[in-house]
């Protein structure tokens, strides 16, 4: 993935859009079907959480916060979506948002578990407070004013520009 974010973006995004609904809702209430559905509800959140890293290597940062800070209100114990908003915000220039999502996380797990967060999002936070350029931003992949396609907005990914009128530009969406 790290050779070709694009493309692994890409083909998590194909693989999540055929997932619909809770994995066999209809025997949410039936003790034999527990573990079953908590592996893949796992998995699922496991490939959501590769293609946002993919999206952030490709420099999509802006476009994911909002996406991300969704993510953490729904799984505010999930370390990761929080690191990954951490950078998100960090790299769009937004250094204290990101600080106050972390500490919101310090807090969440302190309160309710009783333990400080993983090494490696502490480290993260140590990073950002060093203004380490490892967490620097990363380049948009689309120019000011130019073509986002691929760009996921509000659970859609920008295609091909379709035209224009008065009002904008139309684009297709997936």
């Amino acid at each position: 993935m790290a050779e070709h974010p694009e493309g692994a973006a890409s083909t998590l995004r194909e693989a999540l859009e055929l997932w619909h609904g809770r994995a066999y809702e209809e025997f949410s209430y039936e003790s034999f079907a527990q573990a079953e559905i908590g592996r893949l509800d796992e998995l699922r959140l496991e490939a959501v959480e590769a293609r946002l890293d993919a999206d952030l290597a490709r420099g999509l940062s802006a476009e994911l916060t909002s996406e991300l800070e969704t993510l953490t209100r729904q799984h505010p114990l999930r370390e990761r979506f929080t690191g990954q908003l951490m950078l998100a915000l960090h790299r769009s220039g937004r250094q204290a948002e990101a600080l106050r999502a972390y500490q919101g996380l310090r807090s969440r797990l302190a309160h309710e578990l009783g333990i400080e967060p993983s090494p490696e999002l502490q480290d993260l936070e140590g990073r950002m407070l060093a203004e380490d350029p490892t967490v620097a931003r990363v380049p948009s992949p689309h120019p000011p004013g130019g073509s986002q396609r691929g760009v996921a907005v509000r659970g859609y990914e920008i295609r091909e520009e379709l035209g224009s009128s008065a009002l904008g530009v139309v684009h297709r969406a997936f």
